[in-house]
Order: C-alpha cells, then structure tokens, then sequence
C-alpha cells in the first residue's frame, strides 16, 4: 500500500489500502470494500479488538507489531522491548526471562562453577564448555590451564632411574643414570654399581660389603660398609638391609632371613609358628612360653592371664526347682551372678538330661536318689537335694458287706507312679510296683487297708481301708443278755431298761435245776456312775454223788480272777481251769474274759460291757428275765414277792432282796435328743452302705436303745468315750446275729480295747495292778 496507508490480509488491490489513521476503535473491526470503502462492525461475544494484540513473553511491540527478542537478551509478556542478559551471560533469541540468561561455556583449560569459569589446577585438564577438570595419569604432570591430555607429561626421572612410556624406572645393577635420563649406561668394565646407582656408583668390582652389612657409595668411587641394624638382615654385595617379617626380630649384624625370628612371648602369650598368641580362657603362661598351662580344675582365668594367682573358683550354678503337681516338678540351672537360667544339662542317678525349651527340664522325682546336679560351662556343679513329696490326700474309710461265697474287688484308686501295700490288719495280702496290684479282690469278712505312698520311705501314707463284713444265714440256737453302761440291760427276750443300783444282783441263774447262778456286783465307777464290779459264778459240781453249792470265781474289773481267795490272771491266748474237779475253763481272747460251764457263758471286757448266753428254752430268773420269747413278762418275774410296781423290779433280784439299790427305770432318765441324733447319724454315716442292707438286723438287735441308752450315759459322764461302751454292746449283738464289723472302734474313732480300759483308770473305777497283774505285765 502506498506510504501512510494499510490494508487488511488479503486484500486484492490498491483499492483496499486505506490511510492509518482511519481504523476502528478498540471493540470494532474494519470491513474495507472496494472503491476505498470500509466499515466498523462491532466484535461478536467471546471476540475482541484492539490496535494490536500484546506479545508473547521473549519478543516486543514494533509498530509493524511483535518482533522476537535477540541472543543475549529476554522480555516479558507484553513488553514493546528486551532487556540484554547481564554481563557475562548468554541468552538464545526468544529468551522470555532472566532465567534464561546463563553463563557462557567456559573455555579450554577452565572449568564452570557457580562463581562462573575457574582455572584447572596443575596435573589437570579441561576442554572447551567443561563443567569439571580431569585428573593427569598417575606419574604425569601439566601445568594450570592445561588444556588437553597431551599437556600431561611424566616428571623428569632423578638420577638412579630412567624414563619410559610408563614412567620412570630405577636402573637395574651395574648400571647408572643421570637426572633426566631416558635410558640407563651400563658401568665401564670392572666395575659394579648396585640397582638405581648414578654415575659416580660404579665401583671396582672386588669390593663389596660381607653379609650383615650394605654398602654406601659416595661421589669419585668412594663407598663404606654398615653394619644391618636390628630387626634387618643382608646379603653380601647388598646396598641396603632388608625388614624383618612383621613380628620377627634379629640381632644387629644379621646376614640372612633366617635371623629372624619370633621375639619370645611376653607373659599371657604363647609361641606358634605363626607368632605370638594370647593364652585362651582359664589358662595361663609367663615370659617366653611356648604353651600355656590349664588352670587347677574346677578354676577359672581370663584370657591372657600370666600367672596362677590369676586363676579363681568358678561360681557354683544354682540349681532351682518348682513342684508342678504329685512328683513332677521343673529344673532350672541359674547363675549366681544375674540368676538367669544357664544352658545346662541335669544328672541323677548316673543318668543325664539335656534341658528343653527355655533351659527348663521338666521331669519325676526319684525316690532312690533325691540328689540332682546340674552342669553348665564356666560354672561349678550346681546340687540340690529333691525329695519326692509325700501322695497327700484324705484318709478314708468305706464299708461293704458280701454274702457267703461273694467276692470283692478293692480299688485304691491310685495311679501307676504310687506304691500301694494292702494289708488285713497287720498281715501284708500284696504290694503294687509301678502299676501292678492297685486293686485287690477279697472273699473274707475283715478289715482291709490301703496304704498309698509315692515312695517306700515316705512315713504317712493316705490310708484307704474298708470294712468288709460278711452276712450269714445261720439259725442261732443261742439267747443272750447284755449289761453295759451305767448300766444298762437287754434281757434274754429283748427287754430293755436301765437303772443305777449300787449293789449286788442276780444276773442270771438256772431256774429249773438251779446249776448255776451268774451274780453281778455293781459300785461307783468316776462321779455319779455306776458300773460291774464284778462277776461271780457259781456252780453246782457232783462230788461223791453228793450236790453242793461251790464257789466257782469271782472275776474283777480288769480280769483279776478270785478262785478259792488266790488271785490269777489268764494272757491272752492260754486258759485257767476252773477248779480239779471241772472241765469249765476261763480264757482270754485279748478283748473278751470268756468262763464257758456248758449251760451258760460268760463274757466280760474287764470294764463296763458282759455278755451271758444260754441255750434256746433255758428257764432263767434275775435281771436277765425267764428266757420264755416273751419280752411282756420280763419285768415281771420277782423273786420271792410281789413288788409294789416294776420298777421294784430290779431290786428284788438283789443279793438279799435289799431296797436301798435305787432302781431307776430307763423312761424316767432324761436324754438330749441332739446328742442321741449325732450319735446314731455317726454310726450310720460311718457305715452306709452296709447300714442300709442290714436295717431289719438293726432293729432286731435294739439299735435304737443302744444308741438313746449310750446318749444318756455320754450326757451323765459328759465322757464321750462311754459312746464306744454301748458300742462295743452293740457290736456283739450284731455278731450274734450274723454280721461282724472288723475294727469297728477304728471306724468310729473309739479307743482300742487296751486304751478302753486305761480309760476306765482315768475315770476312777478301781481297777489297779494288784487285781490285774498279768495285763500290765503285757
């Protein structure tokens, strides 16, 4: 377009060219026609006009528009100028920022850091733009600015060595070399010179240092001999002396490498072919050793020790153990330092045990050798003594009754690592080891006890005893009638009373052909008590075919027996005669004093309980009753009158019909209903179950009155042993009947017959030695 006019893109001629000042304003755009015509039309939405567009950051308004900035300068957005790049730094056209701008490449021989170019230093090189410098050859120098690898050069080589591709190199023998050389001259003829000799080092050939020694050139051919000093050695010719191995020494003077040796070991070491080396653990050496010496044993030393003193006891391990249950327990070895369990092993009985997890041994006490050790390193045995405990566990006591013919199978209930022995009172049936014989089978009525222990020495094992009683079926012919107490009467037809006379009585007698008379006297026995005294028999013997009354015995309180005014006593097992013309003998069983004449036995236990028995239909009279099976008439039998009411009873049966006896009936003594109840559930907890197999037999025999009767007496003692004298009544009745308790007094925690009578001492019944010397003498 001509000067001072424009036109749009793609205008087609001159007609299009219009002046410069004639333009829309900013928001409108230019329609130009033909002819020179143009119009302003407003900018659509999201479109925009102005005179000019702003520019792009890195170019900058002209008038003919945006024009890209230069090299080494930059702008902004919008800029109508560049900015150049501060000195020293370069920037590509079209640089939009400072940061752009950066320091240009540095040159060969410099390096580029933040402060910008800096100069290698010597020994090393740079190329051109070279962010680092490089490192000259090992031997090569170069001066600082180096440029390239070729500015790298080896030093010049001292005298004594030449210069090769790889460096200097000494000069070999017989040969020399000055400062600077590239090659070595070998010395004239006749002469020698040793390795990286100069010119003046060639000298004549005859002269040379012996072994032990080197030689020292000087200038002009001179040269000197030195003695090797300690610790070095040399060959003959040799310029310099040699070092000693590491650790080895020599004297000064040494001519070979055999001269040295290893210096002797100082004290702790010993001597190896390698050298010297540090005594272990729990040895020791002095000065120049060639070994070192065990500690004594049992002792301890730290490594490196010099002497014997140095030794020391090892500490003794603890051994610890902890009961798990029964005979198990755990096993710890310790150390008596820290107390933390040690590695260890165990011993007993020549037998070793490796420890388990944790260094625990869990294991079984033994009952042949209770002594443990443990073993473990660097410490002394440890010992400890481990009983096996006692089995504990409550003593118990059962009952069983069997039939004629049955059997039984006794269980003590242990476990294979008890030791049961069963034993019938005191007689061994058998014995268990380690699992055998834990049961036993019996087909005998009797006592039967388990003694269940761990080991044989243990002294208290758990008893488990039964009290087997076997019940017979057989027609008893017999009628008895029991006195006990204080005192108290079953008769010959099962009456019971009771009553508390002080005198003399008729016990019993032959009421058809008066052949026998049972009399029983009865006295104070301890405060307010009455009891037998004694027992008189008398009997009618045939002497010449003449009848006659004869005082047959009198047996005391505590078996002395008055015949004819002698006393004597029977032990237990032997018999005493009656008189020379009877066959009727006294014997004692060590519990019962037994006088069998025929038609009547009696039987006493020396204290409180007798027992007289006769045959089926016997006629009786006393306070035993008629023997007719009719227990309504029994108190009712008197001798010679009529008494007023039955409770004359009693006293009319008394030597000489006296009436100052006192009889006092059995429903007018008063009885604490508590006691009588704890007395009988006793005996029936004590035995259950044979209680409930032999009720009917129970209240045949007159349980219930023994036991009210023997409450009444526990009550008017305030003794609660006089309980076991209406037992041992009740016991007897029940034999007579077919059922035998076996150590009954045991079960039912009564004195032994021995310790009843001692008892009867201690109450005040005048039972002493004079009228039982034999029993005191067993």
């Amino acid at each position: 377009c001509p000067d001072g006019k424009v036109s749009r893109a793609g205008s087609i001629n001159d007609l299009e060219c219009v002046d410069e000042s004639e333009h829309c304003e900013a928001g409108f755009y230019m329609q130009v026609w033909q002819f020179g015509l143009w119009s302003c039309y407003e900018c659509e939405e999201n479109t925009y006009s102005g005179a000019h567009a702003p520019c792009s950051a890195g170019s900058y308004m002209t008038a003919a528009g945006c024009v890209e900035c230069g090299e080494n300068t930059y702008s902004g957005a919008g800029a109508d100028s560049c900015t150049d790049c501060p000195d020293g730094k370069v920037s590509p056209a079209g640089s939009g920022s400072a940061d752009e701008c950066v320091d240009a490449p540095c040159s060969a021989g410099s390096y580029m850091t933040a402060a910008g170019c800096v100069e290698c230093g010597e020994n090393t090189y740079s190329g051109a733009g070279a962010d680092s410098c490089t490192d000259c050859l090992d031997g090569k120098l170069s001066p600082a600015g180096s440029t390239v690898d070729l500015e790298c050069a080896y030093a010049p080589c001292s005298a004594g060595s030449y210069m090769t591709a790889a460096g200097c190199v000494e000069c070999g023998e017989n040969t020399y070399s000055g400062a600077g050389a590239d090659s070595c001259t070998d010395c004239p003829d006749g002469k020698v010179s040793p390795a990286g000799a100069s010119a003046d080092q060639c000298v004549t050939q005859s002269a040379h240092c012996a072994a032990g020694s080197y030689m020292q050139v000087w200038q002009f051919g001179l040269w000197s001999c030195y003695e090797c000093e300690e610790n070095t050695w040399s060959d003959s010719r040799s310029d310099s002396c040699t070092d000693c191995p590491d650790g080895k020494v020599s004297p000064a003077g040494s001519g070979s490498a055999d001269e040295c040796a290893y210096a002797p070991c100082s004290a702790g070491s010993y001597m190896t072919a390698a050298g010297c080396v540090e005594c272990g653990e729990n040895t020791y050496s002095g000065d120049g050793a060639d070994s070192c010496t065990d500690c004594p044993d049992g002792k301890l030393s730290p490594a490196g020790s010099t002497v014997d003193l140095e030794c020391y006891d090892k500490p003794v391990a603890i051994l610890t153990y902890t009961y798990l249950w029964d005979d198990e327990f755990e096993l710890t070895c310790n150390s008596p330092e820290t107390g933390a369990a040690l590695d260890a092993s165990f011993q007993n009985a020549g037998e070793v045990f490796a420890a388990g997890e944790g260094f625990t041994l869990t294991t079984r006490a033994n009952c042949d050798d209770d002594e443990w050790t443990c073993s473990a390193d660097g410490f002394a045995d440890g010992v400890a003594a481990i009983a096996s405990p006692e089995f504990t566990g409550l003593d118990t006591t059962l009952a069983l009754v069997i039939t004629e013919g049955e059997a039984v199978i006794l269980d003590s209930a242990a476990d294979d690592s008890l030791i049961v022995n069963w034993f019938k009172k005191d007689k061994l049936q058998g014995s268990s080891n380690e699992g055998s014989d834990l049961t036993l089978t019996v087909n005998e009525a009797g006592r039967y006890t388990a003694n269940v222990q761990r080991c044989p020495n243990h002294k208290n094992p758990v008893l488990k005893t039964w009290n087997v009683v076997k019940k017979t079926f057989t027609t008893n012919d017999k009628k008895t009638c029991s006195i006990y107490g204080d005192p108290h009467i079953k008769t010959f037809d099962n009456t019971f009373y009771s009553f508390q006379g002080e005198c003399s009585y008729v016990l019993a007698m032959d009421y058809s052909a008066y052949s026998w008379f049972v009399y029983g006297k009865f006295s104070a026995c301890g405060d307010g008590v009455t009891s037998l005294e004694s027992i008189t028999l008398l009997t009618t013997e045939t002497i010449n075919g003449v009848n006659t009354y004869t005082v047959a015995t009198e047996i005391k309180r505590g078996f002395g027996i008055n015949i004819g005014g002698l006393m004597y006593g029977v032990a237990e097992g032997e018999s005493l005669s009656i008189s020379d013309h009877s066959q009727s003998e006294i014997t004692f069983d060590g519990i019962m004093m037994k006088v069998d004449l025929g038609s009547v036995v009696v039987e006493w236990d020396g204290l409180t309980f007798a027992k007289i028995s006769v045959a089926e239909g016997t006629v009786t009279r006393g306070l035993c009753s008629d023997n007719d099976n009719n227990d309504g008439n029994d108190l009712n039998q008197y001798r010679y009158m009529s008494p007023f009411d039955t409770l004359s009873f009693a006293d009319t049966w008394s030597v000489g019909g006296a009436s100052s006896c006192a009889p006092v009936p059995l429903n007018g003594v008063p009885v604490n209903p508590d006691t009588w109840n704890t007395l009988t559930n006793s005996f029936y907890y004590t035995f259950t179950p044979i209680t409930d197999s032999i009720t009917d037999i129970l209240i045949e025999v007159g349980f219930p009155f023994f036991m009210k009767t023997t409450a009444i007496d526990v009550e008017t003692t305030g003794d609660p042993y006089v309980y076991c004298d209406g037992l041992r009544a009740l016991m007897s009745e029940l034999a007579d009947a077919g059922v035998i308790f076996d150590r009954w007094d045991v079960d039912l925690d009564c004195p032994t017959p021995h310790a009843m009578r001692v008892e009867g001492v201690r109450r005040g019944c005048p039972w002493t030695l004079q009228n039982a010397p034999f029993y005191f003498d067993l």
